[in-house]
C-alpha cells in the first residue's frame, strides 16, 4: 500500500501565527498544531522572511509542536513575488522530498498562509490570506478546515479597476488609484502612487459606496472607522503598505477627516 501523499502549507510568521504588533509570538503555534493533528500527511515549509535571520534547527524551534512537520524553507530569489520562491521549492523539492519517502508518496494540494497578498498573484487561488493585525482568525481557521477537509480553499474572484481621482479646488496632479475587493471576505485593497489624504477621502467615503461596499463604515458619534469585525482595508504604495485603522472626523480642521495609517510592511531579510 502507497503512502498518503504530502499535503504543504507554506507557512508566513508576521501576521499569522502572531499579529505583526509582535504583542505575543506564536501565540497561534498550538492551536495550529491541534488542527493540524487528525492530518500527519500535512508538512510544512517556512516561507516567512524570518528565514533569513534563522537557520531551520531554530525555526523548528519556533514551531516546536510543528517541528517534526517542517521539511525546510522556500529559497530567497532577488526581486521575486513569494508566490515564486514557493513554485520554485516546489520545482526543485518536491519530487525528491516524495522519493525519500514510501514509495508512492507524492505531494498532492498545497496552500500557502500569509498576511500580504501583494506578494502573490492577483487571485492566487491557493493563498489563505490572514489579518495582520491578529493573525489566523476565526475566518481563517475555517478556511484552512475547508482545506484540510475538502483539499480545496473557497474560491473567490477579486473586483477589479481603478480612479483617476481629481482635485477640484487646485490644480494638483491627479491620483489613479486601483483597487481590488473580495466581496465574501471583505478586503480592500488600494495601490497608488503617493499618498494624499483628501482624494483618499474622496475615494473612500464616495466611490466604495458606487462599488457596492455599503458597510465599510461604522459612525460612532460622527468618528467614522473601519467595521473592523468585517473588512479589511489596506493602502499600497510604492515600496511600503499600510492597514487603515481609523478615519476620525476632526471637527478643529473644519470638518476634513483624518485618515489614521498602520504600517503591515517588512523589508525582506528584516529580524524579527
Amino acid at each position: 500500500m502507497s503512502a498518503a501523499p504530502y499535503r504543504l502549507i507554506f507557512l508566513d510568521f508576521d501576521g499569522v501565527l502572531h499579529s505583526v504588533r509582535n504583542a505575543q509570538l506564536f501565540e497561534h503555534v498550538e492551536r495550529l498544531a491541534q488542527v493540524l493533528a487528525p492530518h500527519p500527511e500535512v508538512h510544512i515549509v517556512v516561507s516567512s522572511s524570518w528565514r533569513n535571520a534563522h537557520d531551520e534547527e531554530e525555526l523548528q524551534g519556533f514551531l516546536w509542536p510543528l517541528a517534526e512537520r517542517m521539511l525546510g524553507v522556500t529559497p530567497q530569489l532577488a526581486s521575486a513575488l513569494r508566490q515564486h520562491e514557493i513554485e520554485a521549492w516546489l520545482n526543485d523539492n518536491a519530487t525528491r522530498h516524495a522519493a525519500e519517502d514510501a514509495a508512492g508518496c507524492e505531494v498532492s494540494d498545497w496552500i500557502a498562509i500569509d498576511d500580504m497578498p501583494r506578494l502573490f498573484k492577483p487571485g492566487c487561488p491557493w493563498l489563505l490570506a490572514t489579518d495582520p493585525l491578529t493573525g489566523m482568525d476565526q475566518k481563517a481557521w475555517a478556511y484552512l478546515q475547508s482545506w484540510l477537509e475538502t483539499g480545496t480553499l473557497p474560491a473567490e474572484v477579486a473586483m477589479e479597476g481603478g480612479f483617476n481621482l481629481k482635485h477640484s479646488f487646485s490644480a494638483a496632479a491627479d491620483l489613479p488609484v486601483d483597487y481590488r475587493i473580495y466581496p465574501r471576505s471583505k478586503r480592500l485593497q488600494l495601490f497608488a502612487p503617493h499618498l494624499d489624504t483628501y482624494l483618499l477621502d474622496d475615494m473612500l467615503f464616495r466611490h466604495t459606496a458606487a462599488l457596492g461596499i455599503t458597510d465599510l463604515w461604522l459612525d460612532d458619534d460622527q468618528r467614522y472607522r473601519p467595521n473592523r469585525s468585517d473588512w479589511l482595508v489596506t493602502l499600497e504604495l510604492p515600496g511600503a503598505c499600510f492597514k487603515l485603522e481609523a478615519i476620525q472626523l476632526a471637527q478643529a480642521a473644519g470638518g476634513q477627516r483624518t485618515l489614521v495609517l498602520y504600517s503591515i510592511c517588512r523589508s525582506e531579510g528584516e529580524a524579527p
